[in-house]
């Protein structure tokens, strides 16, 4: 049920950025990707996938699901305006247009 499904999100959710944050970006997609099937309605899910695709080096992917985020909660763009960990997406013409 939901509850189950919550909690495989939370547990793929807390793998993923603990890889993350010891710099293990490709390790962590998987686990990330996993949680975002798992919470299709969670815009933070799918920010923190961007986040992860793009320090993985799939800047399009990346870009994608902070759209993806952004349409579901539009105050997400302020956020990836100011965040260090999408900055290597700055001055990208599709980043600049999604967080306008």
């Amino acid at each position: 049920g939901r509850l189950l499904r919550f909690g495989q999100m939370n547990y793929c959710w807390n793998d993923a950025w603990t890889l993350f944050t010891k710099g293990q970006a490709t390790e962590a997609l998987p686990p990330m990707e996993k949680a975002a099937v798992l919470a299709p309605d969670n815009p933070e899910m799918f920010y923190d996938l961007a986040v992860i695709r793009l320090a993985a080096g799939r800047r399009v992917e990346s870009l994608e699901a902070l759209r993806r985020a952004v349409a579901l909660n539009p105050k997400l763009k302020a956020q990836a305006r100011g965040d260090k960990d999408l900055a290597a997406l700055g001055g990208d013409p599709a980043f600049e247009a999604l967080v306008k």
